[in-house]
C-alpha cells in the first residue's frame, strides 16, 4: 500500500514539471554542417510537433525566436558503438558476395552438369577399354601353352595397354575430383 502511494505521488509530481515550452535552433556542430541545414532541422521538429499533437492530443511545444534553444552536437562514438558499426559494414560486404555468388551459381551449375557429362561418357569408354583388356587377358589365360616369344609378345601388350589406360585414366581423375569439389 505505502509503495503505491509513493508511485502515485511520483506520478503527479513530474506531470506538474511537464508543460508547453517554446523552442528555437541554437547552434549546429561543425560535424554536422555540411550534413544537415536549420531548415531541414526546422521540418524535423515540424513533424515531430505534429505528431505529438495528434497522438497525445495536446500542444507540447511550438517553434519560436525566443524559445528555449536546442543544440546539434556530435558526441563521438564509443569503442563499442565503433566495433558495431564496423560489423554492420562488414556483414553489408559479405551479404553483396553471398548475391554475387548466388548469381553466378545457375552458370556454374551449367558447368558443373556439362563436367558431369563429360566425366560420365569417358568413364564408360574408360570401362570399355578396361573390359576388353579383361576380356582378352581371359582369353590368352585359357590358352595354356605358348612360346617364349608369344608370351613376352602378350606380356609386353598387356603392359602396353594398362600405361595406355592409367594415361587416358590419369586427365580423368583431376577432372572428377574437381567435379566432387564443385
Amino acid at each position: 500500500m505505502f509503495i503505491k502511494i509513493i508511485l502515485i505521488i511520483l506520478s503527479l509530481n513530474t506531470l506538474t514539471y511537464a508543460s508547453f515550452e517554446k523552442i528555437k535552433i541554437g547552434k549546429i556542430d561543425n560535424y554536422y554542417k555540411n550534413k544537415i541545414n536549420e531548415q531541414e532541422i526546422r521540418n524535423i521538429l515540424n513533424e515531430i510537433e505534429y505528431i505529438f499533437e495528434s497522438q497525445l492530443n495536446i500542444n507540447v511545444f511550438d517553434y519560436s525566436e525566443e524559445g528555449k534553444v536546442i543544440d546539434i552536437i556530435y558526441i563521438p562514438p564509443s569503442k563499442l558503438e565503433q566495433r558495431i558499426v564496423n560489423k554492420t559494414e562488414k556483414i553489408k560486404l559479405k551479404k553483396e558476395n553471398v548475391e554475387k555468388i548466388q548469381a553466378s551459381l545457375p552458370k556454374k551449375l551449367k558447368k558443373i552438369n556439362i563436367e558431369k557429362k563429360f566425366i560420365k561418357e569417358e568413364s564408360s569408354i574408360l570401362n570399355r577399354k578396361i573390359k576388353n583388356l579383361n576380356e582378352y587377358i581371359k582369353e590368352v589365360n585359357k590358352q595354356k601353352r605358348f612360346s617364349k616369344n608369344e608370351y613376352t609378345r602378350v606380356k609386353t601388350y598387356i603392359k602396353n595397354e594398362q600405361k595406355k589406360l592409367k594415361l587416358f585414366q590419369a586427365p580423368l581423375i583431376g577432372t572428377n575430383e574437381n567435379y566432387n569439389q564443385k
